[in-house]
């Protein structure tokens, strides 16, 4: 008698989503914007600029996360700019540009509207304000957050790298951009802003 045998053949299939390679679903872009122009009050008083974020999720990679701010003022020494986290952190983006010490003024060039500042932990360059005088105007482009130490004032605004500040922070909420004029005479207006969370920037 014959005896037949069976293979039985067994496949395996992986399949693939998109994902990143530590398996995290990869998050799409999200964005939000205030475009409701503040003045900007002498004294130090601060106004806040909000934008509501709704999705429940956490920064991932702060390298995708991007603030771009446009300031209308005639001396930019004056100014902070700080971005104030949902659960009420913040971080300094501008702080008294060339204020070296509590008691100086800083510099006098000024912020126009039409030149944006873009923040993002990528950026290694600081605003470019040494050998601008009183008629110039501080560039647009891509910066890393800059301005004076601890010890000038306000003191509690810290710049600090900006991966530092985002990585792993809840999103959901209200994001603010503060900003304070610590000087006189010279006035100025936030003109709006925008914070961006590119593809892949959050996890759940």
């Amino acid at each position: 008698m014959k005896i037949k045998t069976m293979t039985l053949l067994i496949f395996a299939f992986t399949i693939f989503s998109c994902s990143d390679d530590d398996g995290e679903r990869r998050s799409e872009p999200v964005s939000g914007s205030n475009l409701i122009a503040m003045p900007i009050p002498d004294g130090g008083n601060p106004i806040n600029s909000p934008i509501e974020i709704t999705q429940l999720m956490k920064i991932k990679d702060p390298s995708k996360v991007t603030v771009v701010v446009n300031l209308d003022h005639t001396f930019c020494g004056d100014l902070v700019v700080e971005l104030v986290a949902p659960n009420g952190t913040a971080t300094a983006l501008v702080k008294r540009l060339g204020v070296a010490s509590s008691g100086g003024f800083g510099s006098a060039a000024n912020f126009s509207s039409a030149n944006a500042l873009s923040f993002n932990s990528k950026n290694e360059t600081g605003i470019v304000f040494e050998g601008l005088v009183t008629s110039d105007v501080i560039a647009a482009g891509d910066y890393a957050p800059t301005g004076g130490g601890q010890d000038v004032v306000p003191q509690m605004a810290v710049v600090q790298p900006l991966e530092q500040f985002l990585a792993n922070k809840d999103v959901s909420g209200q994001w603010k951009l503060r900003v304070q004029d610590h000087g006189n005479a010279d006035i100025g207006t936030l003109v709006g802003w925008r914070l961006e969370f590119a593809a892949g920037a959050l996890k759940e």
